[in-house]
């Protein structure tokens, strides 16, 4: 198998040894350790991504550093540290560049059992959204959520309005991929959604 990064990797080194603060390839290196499962050095190269970015008043820099090291603590099931990158994040952010941001502290939120926040978060982040494709992920995030609340109708909805949006992409592609007892309880609040139609 192939690495991901094989080519790239090197391209970036050399890059930092003529600039060794240049916060996007130290970024790019960080989502090659990450994608490569070595969150240690991936953090390492984000927090000097972070560091690049404030010296050169880079906002963008920062916050994609911060969302990161919020991405890779969530994917390493510490939610509480995430959600403090991520707000810091969020902080800096305006308008519809908050929805990605916000969908990650929902899932953030999930995890630490605030369901209910997470829900909040996700409906924030579809009222900043602003292209299709965004919003149905974040309908079916919604509808997830809706799922293990047990909440049939509300599931159903969500996952309707999500398909309406992007009925061949990514609404297909994830219903498919939902658990079977997810599955069986979707299929249930579909048929009640239709039967109560």
């Amino acid at each position: 198998r192939v690495r991901a990064g094989t080519r790239c990797v090197p391209r970036c080194r050399r890059g930092l040894a003529v600039n060794s603060s240049d916060a996007r390839l130290l970024n790019n290196l960080g989502n090659l350790e990450r994608a490569e499962g070595d969150y240690r050095s991936a953090i390492a190269y984000y927090i000097r991504s972070n560091t690049a970015a404030k010296r050169v008043h880079d906002r963008y820099g920062q916050i994609s550093a911060e969302h990161n090291i919020g991405l890779i603590y969530t994917q390493q099931n510490d939610p509480a540290n995430a959600l403090v990158h991520l707000r810091r994040a969020l902080a800096m952010e305006t308008g519809a560049s908050s929805a990605r941001t916000l969908l990650s502290i929902s899932e953030a939120r999930r995890a630490l059992g605030d369901a209910a926040g997470a829900l909040r978060d996700l409906q924030r982040a579809r009222a900043a959204a602003k292209d299709d494709l965004t919003v149905a992920t974040i309908l079916l995030r919604e509808g997830d959520l809706h799922l293990d609340r047990h909440e049939l109708t509300a599931a159903a909805r969500a996952f309707d309005r999500s398909i309406k949006l992007a009925p061949t992409a990514i609404a297909l592609t994830y219903r498919a991929r939902l658990r079977p007892a997810q599955k069986r309880r979707a299929d249930a609040a579909a048929a009640a959604h239709d039967a109560a139609d």
